[in-house]
């Protein structure tokens, strides 16, 4: 079964802990990185053609490995197969993510739901996975569907889209709609940390994507409990 956590006792490496001159994103080297420098992890997950949950966050292959085509066009053992670009590792798998990192670090898992994915059966595979894992393990999304269907014994949190893409008031209806039904915690854009956090129903923890540098980090701290983060060391 897996365990809630403490969201501030951690910052979490977006992606993994992944650089233009390292290890990629989503890669088990960049997961396995981060677990080994004390941090968190999120990643992104959809579903190959046979349903099986790919650690992946573009729907399209090309520009990570080159090659043409959606995930969702793919079987898992195709997809397995593919390189990322510029390294030996492969398309993994969520299941291959879960068994090479360690039960202490905390993994937020985020349920990409585009296409013609059926939310409510991504997030129920997805979160069956997840509840029994071992570990320290949260699931989020930008889907209400997707967050509904996640098991409520499973850690879940709602992820909030910008408002300068959807406006402020989605945003703070979103909060309120989040507070009803009882996310375990919210994620919000970088650019609006001050704001969420004003407003945030009932003081929901609060994670703020994606901080890139240090200045940003100290802006922002303040008012929220965790940062995913990128290209700087939050320590």
């Amino acid at each position: 079964m897996a365990e809630g956590f403490d969201l501030g006792a951690y910052a979490y490496a977006h992606r993994g802990l992944w650089a233009t001159s390292g290890p990629v994103e989503n890669s088990l080297t960049a997961f396995k990185a981060a677990a080994n420098a004390g941090f968190g992890i999120e990643l992104d997950v959809r579903p190959s053609r046979d349903g099986i949950p790919i650690v992946f966050h573009d729907p399209l292959l090309d520009r990570m490995t080159g090659r043409a085509g959606f995930v969702a066009e793919q079987d898992a053992d195709t997809l397995r197969e593919v390189l990322l670009n510029g390294s030996a590792d492969s398309i993994p798998t969520l299941s291959d993510v879960l068994g090479v990192l360690p039960t202490t670090c905390p993994i937020l898992c985020e349920l990409k739901i585009d296409g013609e994915t059926n939310a409510r059966i991504f997030a129920q595979t997805v979160g069956a996975m997840l509840e029994n894992h071992s570990g320290l393990a949260a699931a989020i999304s930008f889907s209400e569907a997707a967050f509904a269907a996640l098991p409520k014994s499973l850690m879940r949190g709602q992820l909030i889209a910008a408002s300068s893409m959807v406006g402020q008031q989605a945003v703070l209806n979103l909060i309120e709609r989040s507070y009803i039904a009882r996310a375990d915690y919210i994620a919000c854009h970088v650019s609006d940390a001050e704001m969420v956090a004003e407003s945030k129903a009932a003081d929901l923890p609060l994670v703020v994507w994606t901080v890139t540098d240090r200045a940003t980090h100290d802006r922002v701290s303040p008012v929220t409990d965790a940062v995913i983060f990128e290209h700087y060391d939050p320590r």
